[in-house]
């Protein structure tokens, strides 16, 4: 993955890619985390629904939250950078409908 020059203020709303986590009464969100060229991690963002959908497909669950928001809980559980507006190669993966529907069926009621 590849990051861009770009970058989004604190206040700024960004869409992140997410999907829920459901364990029993446990209900959360987990952020979608991409490998940088580097070999680190790197949480990412978009700064338009439209980007995240053209980079990632239609498919992608994610949510919408302040930019500082999101570097506070990712600076929270070790992943320093946020890279906005990546360049993601083609080949890799991404979320399908089917893939959508399997985790649905799992979550508890």
């Amino acid at each position: 993955m590849e990051g861009t020059e770009r970058s989004a203020a604190d206040a700024d709303v960004v869409y992140v890619p997410a999907h829920p986590i459901t364990a029993g009464a446990r209900k959360d969100v987990a952020f979608e985390t991409r490998q940088l060229e580097s070999g680190g991690q790197a949480a990412i963002a978009f700064t338009s629904l439209s980007r995240l959908v053209d980079t990632l497909g239609n498919s992608q669950p994610w949510v919408a939250m302040p930019m500082g928001r999101l570097r506070e809980l990712m600076g929270s559980n070790g992943i320093g950078q946020v890279a906005v507006d990546p360049v993601v190669p083609t080949d890799a993966w991404r979320w399908q409908q089917k893939g959508i529907r399997d985790m649905l069926e799992k979550r508890e009621p």
